[in-house]
């Protein structure tokens, strides 16, 4: 229930920004990004000493290069400790990712539904909005069990999520 309620609440967010607003500036009428297919992928794992890292992108899960590069892309990842380790965040590096480069990370946030402890970081970009074309927008992350030594680590779920506008060129036909 406490993970479900964190992804429908992220749902919420994600749709409202999506439906409210539009790309850079521009009036949601006139925007080419807010007439194109809006699609979310997800990838949810555990993560230990053992099993380092996760990974997800439009991509590898069988999209291709097919998110629009000038669209921004609502890439997001939610993490706990499995056993309610409790309220320090575990050491994870993030990397938010494009064809040609890297989005900086965001702000950390800490979720809490009473029992347990989330966090969360959230990266919205385009790769290149003047430049419409197909692209692919992904997650990288590490759980980082160097950064505290030799301490003993319990497991990390680990929920990624992207969310991107599927590129249409008709979108753009007439767009100023």
């Amino acid at each position: 229930m406490k993970k479900a309620f964190i992804f429908i609440a992220s749902l919420f967010v994600t749709a409202n920004f999506a439906g409210q607003f539009s790309s850079c500036g521009m009036e949601k009428d006139d925007d080419p990004c807010s007439k194109e297919e809006y699609k979310t992928i997800e990838k949810t794992g555990i993560l230990d000493p053992n099993h380092k890292s996760l990974s997800i992108s439009v991509y590898d899960d069988g999209g291709g290069l097919v998110a629009d590069a000038a669209c921004h892309a609502d890439m997001q990842v939610v993490y706990k400790w499995t056993d309610g380790h409790g309220t320090v965040s575990p050491p994870m590096k993030f990397e938010f990712v494009t064809v040609f480069g890297y989005f900086p990370q965001g702000p950390i946030e800490e979720l809490s539904d009473g029992d347990e402890t989330y966090w969360s970081c959230e990266v919205n970009e385009a790769e290149d909005k003047t430049k419409p074309g197909g692209t692919s927008y992904g997650i990288n992350v590490t759980f980082d069990t160097d950064a505290w030594g030799d301490a003993s680590f319990p497991p990390v779920e680990v929920t990624l999520r992207v969310s991107y506008s599927v590129y249409d060129p008709d979108a753009y036909a007439g767009a100023q």
